[in-house]
Order: structure tokens, then C-alpha cells, then sequence
């Protein structure tokens, strides 16, 4: 027993050296380790902050991407709808082509339809035009004395015209004594040539006023125009019985001045109106102003007149005849002016204006351009 007390007590020393070494290096290690433990937490905690970091970072990112995509997607909505409404105004813009284009067909139709019309029209234009021309050439014509009837003048001017004075009531005397031209009623009031009055042996108010004109035109001397006008209560007489001698009872001469200062015209005036009929009368008037255009009609105020189928003084424009204006209410009322002959054109009141054959020849010829033009 006492033998195995020091071996015990040896083993326990062995024991608590190795214990010790033991410790000893576990301390060492465990320092060590905590060196390590310590490197790697702020190792850690480094690449923890970076990753913090680096999270924020693409959590900014990401927010902004969000925000982007919103937008994005807000965009997008605005085109889908302007896509929506463009594909609305495609639609109703491809029904309106659709529309237009069968219009156009339409139209192309209606338009040769026009085209044919315009042609047709532009001939019947052409055919007025060419009627107006002649119209107005037939009234240059007629303002002298025709190539038949010249022998009239001097045969007038020897027998009608005596100290200067030319008696305005021997004309148709002589007239009828020589030429046979007597009155002629004519109910469709047509205008006779002067070639056709001595042609039918005659003629109406308008023939006889359109022959006095034209021999008035054409006298080369410049004799006083005498007229004569009846006492009231009288009766005026012109031809006696087979005789053919001119006399006047109970009148007086007029005095109208010298024919050189004259531009003689017809001058028609209303004698009665109703609603279905208007009659009229013509006469010679002498206005001192040549009437050539419509704008001369005003010329006609205070001119003298006197009536060609016997020379009476039938008195002055304004004062025993109404002469109309444009715009005026006239026309219906005796008195009133109807109608101007002139030697280049005709003029009629129709409808609160006056009109003429020239203003209807300019129309013509303005509206065939426009065919033309348009027909191309």
C-alpha cells in the first residue's frame, strides 16, 4: 500500500501536467480562436454594411424602376386610348372615304350629265347671242332710211319743208299719199323693217315712230321742227276726203327747234293697264343727249315729243309723260315709260329696271365664257 502511494501520487503529477499542458494549449487556442472569431466579425461586419449598402442602393433602383414602370404603364394606357380613339377616326374617316368616293361616282355622273347640258346650253347661248346681234344690227339698220325708200327724203325735204321750217305733219300726209303707208293694227306688236312697212303698204304706232326717226336721221339740212297742237275742243284733222289735202281746225304751230340738236328716238308710254293686258302708245321724242346706253335714259327728262302719224305736239317727257327711274313703282300707270328705241339699242322697263337688248347681248356673251371655261 505504501508502495502505491508515491506511483499514485506520480501518475496525479503526470496527470496535472497534462491537464495543464492541456489547458494551456486550449487557452492558446481559444485566444487564438477569439483573434479569429474577431477578424471574421469585422470581415463580417464590413461586407454585412456593404451588403446594406449595396441593398439600399438597389432598393433606390428598384423604387425608380417601379417608377419608371408606372410611368411606363401610364403611357401605355394614354396610347392604348389615343390607339382606340385614332382606330375610332380611322374607322369613320374609311366610312367617309367610302361616302365621298361613291359622291364622287355621283358627282362624275352628274357632272357629264352637266357637261352635256353645258354644251347644249352653250349652242342655245350662242344661237341668243347671235339673235341679239342681229337684233341690234337690225336696229342700226333701220335708224336711216332704207336703199327703197331714199328717194323719200328730198321728195320730203322739197315738199314738207318751206322758209326753213319742216311741217312734221306733211311727212305722213306724203307718206301716205306717195307710199301708201297707212296704219296697220298689229296685235302681236311686232317690229317691222322699214323695207317691210312699205312691203305690207304700213304699219302700227311703233312703224310709224321708227320711220319718222329714221328720216329724221338722215335730212342733211338742219330745218326748225314744226308741230302742231289742237285748241281744247277742237278736232284735229290730218286728211280730208280724196283730195289728200292737210288741214288742222281751230290749232296752232308748235316750234320744237332745230333739228340738228336732236338725237330722235321712240319713246312708248302705258295708255292703260289691268292685270291680264297692258297697252301702249309710241312716239317720237327729241332729247338733246344721244340715248346709247341705259345710263342715258335720265337724257329723255324734258325732251320734247310730237306723234308721227300726224305731227301733233303731244308735249315733254316728266311733264306729260312719267319717265321711270330704276327702283320706282312705274310702268303701270298711263303715262309711264315702257319702252326707248334708240338707233344701237332697245331699252325696256321690266320690273323696276331698265333692260336692254346690249346688257342682255353682254350677259350672253359673259355666260357662254363661264360654259366654255367650265367645260373646259
Amino acid at each position: 500500500m505504501k508502495k502505491l502511494m508515491p506511483v499514485l501520487f506520480s501518475i496525479s503529477i503526470i496527470a496535472l501536467i497534462i491537464v495543464s499542458t492541456i489547458l494551456v494549449v486550449l487557452f492558446f487556442e481559444n485566444n487564438s480562436l477569439k483573434a479569429d472569431i474577431a477578424d471574421n466579425q469585422e470581415q463580417y461586419d464590413a461586407h454585412e454594411q456593404a451588403l446594406k449598402q449595396e441593398i439600399t442602393l438597389l432598393k433606390s433602383n428598384i423604387n425608380q424602376k417601379d417608377a419608371e414602370l408606372g410611368s411606363l404603364r401610364l403611357n401605355l394606357t394614354e396610347r392604348e386610348i389615343e390607339i382606340t380613339s385614332l382606330s375610332k377616326d380611322l374607322a369613320e374617316t374609311e366610312q367617309k372615304l367610302n361616302d365621298t368616293e361613291a359622291e364622287l361616282k355621283s358627282k362624275q355622273t352628274t357632272l357629264e350629265e352637266y357637261t352635256e347640258e353645258f354644251n347644249e346650253l352653250s349652242s342655245d347661248i350662242e344661237e341668243i347671242e347671235n339673235s341679239l346681234t342681229d337684233s341690234l344690227q337690225w336696229l342700226s339698220e333701220n335708224s336711216k332710211m332704207s336703199f327703197q325708200t331714199e328717194y323719200f327724203i328730198s321728195y320730203s325735204s322739197r315738199k314738207c319743208v318751206e322758209d326753213g321750217e319742216l311741217n312734221l305733219a306733211c311727212i305722213p300726209l306724203f307718206m301716205d299719199m306717195h307710199i301708201g303707208f297707212t296704219y296697220v293694227d298689229e296685235p302681236n306688236d311686232k317690229l317691222n323693217s322699214i323695207d317691210e312697212m312699205i312691203e305690207k303698204g304700213g304699219g302700227d304706232c311703233e312703224d310709224y315712230s321708227i320711220f319718222l326717226k329714221a328720216l329724221l336721221n338722215d335730212y342733211e339740212e338742219n330745218p326748225e321742227l314744226i308741230a302742231w297742237e289742237a285748241e281744247p275742243g277742237s278736232t284735229f284733222i290730218v286728211h280730208t276726203t280724196s283730195s289728200k289735202e292737210w288741214y288742222y281746225d281751230d290749232s296752232t304751230s308748235v316750234n320744237l327747234g332745230e333739228l340738228e340738236k336732236y338725237h330722235p328716238v321712240v319713246f312708248c308710254y302705258v295708255t292703260s293697264y289691268t292685270i291680264v293686258r297692258l297697252e301702249g302708245h309710241c312716239i317720237v321724242a327729241l332729247p338733246e343727249e344721244e340715248i346709247a346706253t341705259k345710263e342715258d335714259i335720265k337724257f329723255l327728262e324734258g325732251a320734247k315729243t310730237f306723234e308721227p302719224q300726224t305731227g301733233e305736239y303731244t308735249g315733254r317727257i316728266g311733264t306729260d309723260f312719267n319717265l321711270c327711274y330704276d327702283n320706282q313703282s312705274c310702268g303701270f300707270y298711263p303715262g309711264d315709260s315702257i319702252i326707248v328705241i334708240s338707233d344701237s339699242d332697245l331699252f325696256q322697263f321690266i320690273d323696276g329696271q331698265w333692260k336692254s337688248l346690249g346688257d342682255y347681248q353682254g350677259k350672253a356673251d359673259e355666260l357662254k365664257d363661264k360654259i366654255e371655261t367650265a367645260t373646259g
